[in-house]
């Protein structure tokens, strides 16, 4: 998944409300498939758009923590093969 370079493009390069949207958007996504320690990791994200967005260090303490738990969840995520295999007859 690209969310997490694309995250830190768009604040390097000063896109924060496309940034923000995004993790607003990865918040939600998150939230429907019940993943809520990502939820959160996103929505501590986008919040810190709302004080701390010209804090670079900042941003990026919260976006490696948005990555570890985006990473959790993707492990955690069968790959295609096995699933399929599950319902053969």
């Amino acid at each position: 998944m690209d969310a997490v370079p694309k995250l830190r493009r768009l604040i390097l390069e000063g896109q924060h409300e496309e940034a923000k949207r995004l993790a607003h958007t990865l918040k939600g996504v998150a939230g429907n498939l019940c993943a809520l320690e990502l939820s959160e990791a996103a929505a501590t994200v986008e919040n810190a758009f709302h004080k701390d967005k010209n804090k670079l260090p900042v941003m990026e303490t919260l976006i490696d923590g948005l990555e570890k738990a985006l990473t959790s969840v993707l492990q955690a995520i069968p790959s295609s093969p096995s699933l399929s295999s599950q319902y053969e007859t």
